[in-house]
């Protein structure tokens, strides 16, 4: 019936006993004790009468109440049928159904009330007396039986007291705060959030909703979280959404924090791929409202502030994105491909709306007709390496091709690595660098390697790399260093030496004097 006292309604119509109905924590179930099954036992039922269900199977099954999370029932049974009541304890469909405590002869467990936490359960021990053939009550005690380490507590231990009820002085709600989200992310939200429950009983569970875009329905997402799981969640991705999210927290005394007004506590928007960056004119000043889009795939194109900053975001599973540039009062650039596999950070130069360079992008992909013409030693070639913006790219010179690379062991040195270049009077370009391979700094090894600006020229010789190496060295001493050089037949130690106007490298088993 209603709180009022009206619209009573009967749920049972069995001729057998049907009584002491208990309410699930959600109101969808009722308990109740039968025989119908031919002795009293807990049956379940839906909240209009629907689908009952016998759970227990002991013997004098009665008192069924629901833990306060509504996933166990505890009751008092006769499970051995020696005339003592026990407690007893199962899963709500019923399953694992154990006994808890037993009190003994002449002791009946009256089971009543869990705690708040769920831990424990509030219970009436009567004591009975045999006298001429009856059987007489002859007292009652209130005690607590904890679930968690099987210890009994009497609570009036002299006080005749009766189906005792657990309630709390709590009844203030818990605070929940979820962490910020960034604006965008790519990939997945690892949500966080903490706490605290003013009223001191303690967080029973969270429970977290989102929805899609502003006027979405929210939506369950990870409820009856506890806290010993971890506050930190990673929601998949919805490339393109923009996602709410909002959480509460319930405490032990049932006390449910009120969600979140309809903005939530965060959002962030997803997205496959990212492009950002800055936009200039060509004398380098920043401009305003330049935007980068590929027509298909970007869902937030944000255009270039006053500092000329923009950003776009994309959706779309593709293994490329090809955005392209624009702006009031500039040209066009032509559409750039970039590899998906990470966001891309590229400042861009806009040509001006009046540009007289026909072709200025080279994006014909070639240097015929009437806009180029490429003349000179070496030829300009186009290239797709390096465009500054779309797909080509002129190379003016030609690559520089170096001879293959030597490289010279050292042992007993203390450089941790360095480079130099020199150019000797026959035209040659010398390259030398070094680096400690073993991170310790006795590893060095160095490497040689050359090229001659006009042709092939002529190979250095030993002495000339040895010379090269006196100039690399600074200082006025050097570390013995043992080196294989080419045209040596074998390891010899070097050792420079240091004469006023001059640098020697000697090299032989003598050092320098």
């Amino acid at each position: 019936m209603a709180a009022s006292g009206q619209s009573q309604q009967r749920l049972t119509q069995h001729p057998a006993y049907d009584g002491q109905p208990s309410w699930s924590p959600d109101g969808s179930k009722l308990l109740f004790v039968s025989d119908r099954s031919g002795g009293w036992r807990i049956w379940v039922m839906d909240a209009d009468g629907k689908n009952p269900t016998q759970l227990s199977q002991q013997p004098l099954s009665e008192n069924p109440i629901w833990s306060p999370d509504g996933n166990q029932i505890a009751y008092d049974a006769d499970g051995n049928n020696d005339g003592w009541l026990e407690l007893w304890v199962m899963n709500a469909d019923g399953t694992n159904q154990r006994k808890v405590y037993e009190p003994g002869y002449p002791y009946d467990a009256w089971m009543s009330s869990w705690s708040p936490d769920g831990k424990r359960l509030a219970f009436t021990r009567a004591e009975w007396l045999q006298y001429q053939g009856n059987w007489y009550w002859v007292g009652a005690q209130t005690a607590s039986f904890n679930l968690v380490n099987s210890v009994l507590v009497d609570m009036h231990p002299r006080d005749p007291v009766v189906s005792p009820h657990w309630q709390t002085t709590d009844n203030t709600e818990p605070v929940t705060s979820l962490g910020i989200q960034p604006v965008y992310q790519r990939n997945a939200a690892t949500l966080a959030w903490i706490a605290n429950d003013p009223g001191g009983a303690g967080i029973l569970q969270y429970d977290v909703q989102y929805r899609l875009g502003p006027s979405g329905v929210w939506t369950d997402w990870r409820m009856n979280v506890t806290p010993g799981s971890s506050n930190l969640l990673n929601f998949a991705p919805l490339s393109g959404e923009t996602v709410y999210f909002r959480t509460r927290a319930i405490d032990r005394a049932f006390n449910a924090e009120s969600w979140p007004g309809e903005s939530g506590d965060t959002f962030t928007t997803f997205y496959d791929w990212a492009i950002v960056g800055t936009a200039y004119d060509n004398r380098g000043t920043p401009l305003i409202g330049i935007s980068a889009d590929d027509q298909q795939y970007a869902f937030d194109i944000l255009a270039s502030n006053n500092t000329g900053e923009f950003s776009t975001y994309f959706s779309g599973q593709q293994t490329t994105f090809a955005p392209a540039w624009s702006g009031i009062g500039y040209l066009n650039l032509p559409a750039t491909t970039f590899p998906a596999e990470k966001d891309v950070t590229q400042d861009v130069i806009m040509p001006p709306a009046d540009n007289v360079v026909n072709n200025w992008g080279f994006e014909t992909g070639n240097f015929s007709g009437a806009d180029w013409s490429a003349r000179g030693l070496p030829t300009p070639v186009l290239v797709t390496t390096n465009p500054h913006t779309g797909q080509y790219a002129a190379f003016l010179g030609e690559s520089i091709v170096f001879s293959p690379t030597l490289k010279i062991h050292g042992d007993g040195n203390s450089f941790t690595g360095g480079s130099d270049i020199r150019l000797d009077g026959d035209g040659r370009l010398h390259t030398v660098w070094w680096t400690d391979t073993t991170q310790t700094g006795i590893g060095l090894e160095i490497f040689y390697s050359s090229r001659h600006l006009t042709g092939p020229g002529t190979p250095p010789s030993s002495f000339q790399m040895l010379q090269l190496l006196s100039a690399l060295f600074p200082g006025t001493s050097l570390p013995l260093v043992r080196l294989t050089l080419p045209g040596l037949q074998k390891t010899v130690p070097i050792q420079r030496c240091f004469i006023p106007g001059a640098l020697l490298l000697a090299y032989g088993p003598t050092p320098c004097k």
